[in-house]
């Protein structure tokens, strides 16, 4: 399978996607940091996005394409199928994916008797939750993000150079 200039676009904005999730999962787990009683009445638990390997979707896989009825099928078609500067098997990763789920870790405990959930002993089970965990996976998405804003940007320009639109 060939593959076309989109594809880079679309790793790109797969990163983008995906390190979004990871921005959104840390930014909820500091906003619950303190929240020691959910609906379940458990504290609340860390939010985790696993980030996997993605197939380039069909439609960017660079098929040459001929029209039988302009001709284009009886030359010798080197023009029609550009050498690509990947070949990829149609199981071959391209791009990222991230799926939400929760950290199964404990739950730290601190002795707080006058805390409204405290067990009888004067403990209270916190969220699984490090705040400074949480703020180096936010400075990391983030770099991540902008570094895939760049490519893309860098991926447009080249498109708009081949195609003569460059301003």
């Amino acid at each position: 399978m060939k593959v076309s200039y989109l594809a880079g676009m679309h790793v790109s904005t797969a990163g983008l996607v995906a390190q979004r999730q990871v921005m959104n999962a840390a930014s909820e787990n500091l906003a619950n940091l303190n929240t020691t009683r959910t609906e379940t009445g458990d504290p609340y638990r860390r939010k985790i996005v696993t980030l996997a390997a993605e197939s380039l979707p069909p439609l960017l896989s660079a098929t040459p394409m001929r029209d039988p009825g302009m001709g284009l099928d009886r030359t010798s078609g080197g023009h029609l199928e550009p050498t690509p500067l990947v070949t990829l098997s149609k199981e071959s990763p391209i791009g990222v994916r991230g799926q939400l789920g929760e950290d199964p870790s404990e739950f730290p405990t601190v002795y707080d008797p006058g805390h409204p959930d405290a067990d009888e002993n004067g403990m209270v089970r916190m969220p699984n939750v490090d705040m400074a965990q949480e703020m180096v996976a936010l400075l990391a998405a983030s770099r991540a993000y902008e570094a895939n804003i760049a490519a893309l940007h860098t991926a447009r320009k080249m498109a708009e150079g081949a195609l003569g639109l460059a301003r």
